[in-house]
């Protein structure tokens, strides 16, 4: 009999899907936000034997012990706040991420989003969306110059240290628990918190 991996939260996408149909894995699925009891009778019925967890409150120990052939839960995402970690391992279930696989888009994100700050995009564009063409209207201003403060040294933040540094800012960053190898690439140094928020101009608060 073949394997069957249970997708919490919405369907992979097609290239996902095709890759399990592909190995002959049978893929199910379920809406964002699936209720516990939902969750625990399609486990059942499935016997699954992989979790994919994307759009889930929290999968406890309850949902875990519903599929008996349960061998491994994967979080489609970096963060496993919604699995009941420490209940995966006293079931000897691995618990596994996809640790920086969207880093790189998140700290673009940041970037463009400090630059739509930093030239007042949404006020420019509703201005000349509504027939304005005045230049004493702008008032954005260069990032070049500026000083960044990151809190939090991680994978995102570091990524993000080294475009604002390409685009001509100063970047200081507060890490709990700083790493001499990760200084060296994302700024000038450790800084404490308050000072680092203190003498950013554009500050950006970054989740490790």
């Amino acid at each position: 009999m073949g394997l069957t991996v249970v997708t919490l939260g919405g369907a992979l996408a097609p290239e996902g899907e095709a890759l399990l149909a592909q190995a002959g894995i049978k893929s199910v699925s379920t809406q964002p936000y699936p209720g516990k009891d939902e969750v625990i009778a399609l486990l059942a019925q499935t016997q699954a034997d992989a979790v994919v967890v994307r759009l889930v409150d929290r999968l406890d120990a309850e949902i875990m012990r519903a599929s008996p052939k349960l061998k491994i839960i994967a979080k489609h995402g970096a963060g496993t706040n919604d699995i009941d970690v420490a209940a995966a391992g006293a079931l000897n279930i691995p618990v596994i991420a996809a640790v920086g696989a969207n880093a790189h888009s998140v700290a673009e994100h940041t970037i463009a989003l400090m630059l739509g700050l930093a030239k007042d995009m949404r006020n420019q564009d509703a201005f000349v969306r509504q027939g304005g063409w005045d230049k004493t209207f702008y008032k954005g201003r260069e990032l070049r110059g500026s000083v960044l403060g990151l809190i939090g040294a991680g994978m995102i933040g570091r990524l993000v240290a080294g475009m604002a540094r390409a685009l001509g800012l100063s970047v200081l960053c507060y890490d709990p628990t700083p790493r001499p190898d990760r200084w060296a690439r994302a700024s000038s140094g450790p800084t404490a918190w308050r000072a680092c928020c203190a003498r950013a101009i554009l500050s950006a608060c970054i989740a490790r």
